[in-house]
């Protein structure tokens, strides 16, 4: 028994451990699960570090001997929680994703995910009741233990370790591969043109032929590959799930491409949802979602995550790499504007032109023209509080807003997210909703964060500038501009 005890404290430590480390590295994913599982957005930013602080408390206390009961007492009550918000969940037809490890594992919840919880809360309750000495022995002597326990004793606890350490080298393995394509993408390039440690590319060869499919459609009509393909343009396939944060805020963008690339292109969803779980993508004006069974495409496809897309050719081939993530699909799309069959894609307002007619909504639900908001020199910050590039931006806007600067434009946030996400923003600025992308795309924004200068006729002032860095740096542009003036 106290061997047992040992590995068992082991175990639920290096759970508890691994859970509170990756959902620290994720602050963003971390809050928009709790949102999708019921938490007000208001409260989802202290819950997570909350949480985060639970977990890793739970986990120090379990490798602390004298400590090691009040661990396995804060697991099981964290357990017993989340099995509550889960079953409440799955009783009201919700299966949001359970980012139970942060970036390292993303999943629908089922009934798997309490028999997995049940498990680990036994083992913890096990803890509570057991009085063996190895509940509060230090963990050097539970090693020597160990070693010397009684061989079908010692195989058997010899097997734990290695199921713990396989999870373990799986966990740091797909976390070595988000970071080197995490610093492909910070150095500015594909993960397949960086050095020979970079990953090669994800997906199918491109020339190989497209494995072709029948899905039905959201109205429950059958769709195939070769249907899509004879249409004589490029299709673009987005593999999907109606339960991932970052798929839900590229909605907006990926219906904008829809029905403005239609002559370029074919954008589809392959989605891992039902019809029922598909309300999201309908509400931001996505027509064309085709539903596999499981994920029987995406896999036939190579695509291991979502969201993923890849282009496929007119002769019905493979074209592109898989591109993994909101920034690389926007990218992919802009490949394949460039090289479809037509070069009359809009590319949205040119400096010297006047803002159109555009209605935006505020946060208290009323309509208004956003051309009501520039009765003054006024950057618009194209925004969506999902974006993780935004999210790391926030502290800086937030002291530029500080500093108070009369030489600052006036700055107007337009954002593509939902109302009750944006009250952790905590900016002074003026909010504005921009749900279907309608604005963002008038102005050629295709991703987030992106701003504009708009002077106080309407007049657009200044280029597009993308990305953190580029826009403060249009900030302070704009205060030399107006201090120089002033002087």
């Amino acid at each position: 028994m106290y061997q047992i005890a040992i590995a068992a404290r082991l175990l639920l430590a290096a759970v508890f451990g691994t859970a509170a480390i990756m959902k620290a590295r994720d602050g963003a994913r971390l809050r928009a699960g709790l949102v999708d599982f019921g938490v007000p957005a208001a409260v989802a930013g202290p819950g997570g570090a909350l949480l985060v602080a639970a977990e890793s408390v739970t986990a120090l206390a379990l490798l602390w001997g004298p400590a090691a009961r009040i661990g396995a007492a804060t697991g099981l009550a964290l357990l017993v929680v989340f099995s509550a918000a889960i079953v409440v969940n799955l009783a009201r037809g919700r299966a949001p994703a359970c980012n139970c490890f942060g970036q390292l594992h993303t999943a629908p919840i089922g009934w798997s995910t309490v028999a997995r919880n049940v498990a680990l809360g036994a083992i913890a309750a096990a803890l509570l009741v057991f009085r063996s000495d190895g509940v509060t022995a230090d963990l050097w002597g539970g090693f020597v233990a160990l070693a010397s326990a009684p061989l079908a004793l010692g195989v058997a606890v010899l097997v734990l370790l290695m199921v713990m350490l396989t999870f373990q080298v799986q966990l740091m393995q797909q976390h070595g591969r988000l970071l080197l394509r995490i610093q492909a993408i910070e150095a500015g390039e594909s993960p397949a043109h960086g050095d020979a440690a970079a990953p090669a590319a994800i997906g199918l060869p491109a020339g190989t032929q497209a494995p072709g499919f029948v899905l039905d459609a959201l109205d429950g009509a059958a769709t195939s590959l070769e249907s899509l393909v004879a249409a004589g343009k490029p299709v673009v396939l987005v593999f999907t799930n109606p339960r991932c944060g970052p798929c839900e805020a590229l909605l907006p963008e990926l219906a904008h491409w829809q029905q403005e690339y239609a002559s370029v292109m074919t954008v589809a969803l392959v989605s891992e949802g039902t019809a029922r779980d598909e309300r999201a993508e309908a509400a931001h004006g996505v027509t064309r979602v085709l539903l596999q069974r499981k994920r029987e495409v995406a896999e036939a496809y190579l695509a291991n995550g979502t969201p993923g897309a890849v282009i496929v050719g007119t002769d019905g081939r493979i074209a592109s790499s898989v591109a993994q993530g909101a920034d690389a699909i926007r990218r992919l799309i802009g490949e394949c504007l460039d090289t479809g069959p037509s070069s009359a894609s809009p590319r949205g307002l040119a400096v010297g032109d006047s803002v159109p007619p555009i209605m935006v909504t505020e946060l208290d639900g009323s309509d208004v023209a956003l051309a009501d908001a520039l009765d003054d020199r006024t950057m618009l910050l194209f925004w969506n509080p999902r974006c993780g590039f935004c999210e790391k931006m926030l502290p800086a806007l937030r002291a530029a807003e500080a500093r108070k600067s009369p030489n600052m434009p006036r700055l107007v946030v337009v954002s593509s997210g939902a109302t009750e996400e944006h009250s952790a923003m905590d900016v002074r600025s003026r909010v504005v909703l921009d749900p279907r992308f309608e604005a963002a795309s008038a102005f050629g924004a295709s991703g987030t964060p992106m701003a504009v200068i708009v002077d106080e006729r309407g007049i657009v002032a200044s280029e597009l500038a993308a990305g953190g860095d580029a826009i403060f740096a249009l900030l302070e542009a704009e205060e030399n501009r107006s201090a120089s003036q002033v002087g």
